[in-house]
């Protein structure tokens, strides 16, 4: 087999990890607007939450607002995992296989993701006649809410496939 070339086996280990990640990327977002009536819930010792919580894991709130939200950790998953080996054959290192290629790639995600919000923000604040500030950026509160977020960890799930696919030897 060529140098950097991938079997079938791999490219099954890395769908696998894809699935297994969107799975957890599902239910955390599911149970990221809930979480906080269940906990009460359950100290309550009442079943009531069974009504409330398990629902929203079959239809995610932020699904029913953009299907992004189902998209864009399919898309980060697989730019990561591509541009891992891009990366490795033109620049001719091993660098986006290191820890610091994913340090890398969460500065490089949180500086993006910055600039198109301050951008967004201030085309509605000139639009509106309202003055421009920090407050209205808000980039924690919206980076929280936002598909950006699914899209990060998903290019993070990816980096770990990669790697991992990288490590196993079939």
């Amino acid at each position: 087999m060529e140098e950097g070339k991938l079997s079938t086996n791999q490219y099954v280990i890395a769908a696998f990890i894809c699935l297994v990640s969107y799975g957890i990327m599902f239910f955390l977002n599911a149970a990221r607007n809930p979480l906080g009536q269940f906990v009460a819930d359950a100290n309550k010792w009442e079943l009531a939450w069974i009504y409330t919580w398990i629902p929203n894991l079959l239809i995610v709130p932020s699904l029913l607002e953009s299907p992004m939200f189902l998209v864009m950790p399919f898309v980060g998953f697989a730019a990561i995992f591509l541009l891992v080996d891009w990366a490795n054959k033109n620049f001719e290192t091993k660098f986006a296989l290191s820890p610091l290629f994913l340090l890398l790639f969460f500065v490089l995600a949180l500086v993006a993701y910055y600039v198109a919000l301050y951008w967004y923000m201030s085309n509605f604040a000139l639009l509106e006649g309202i003055p421009m500030g920090p407050e209205l950026v808000d980039f924690w509160g919206r980076l929280h809410i936002s598909a950006f977020l699914l899209f990060f960890w998903g290019g993070v799930f990816g980096w770990i496939a990669r790697f991992a696919v990288e490590k196993i030897d079939l």
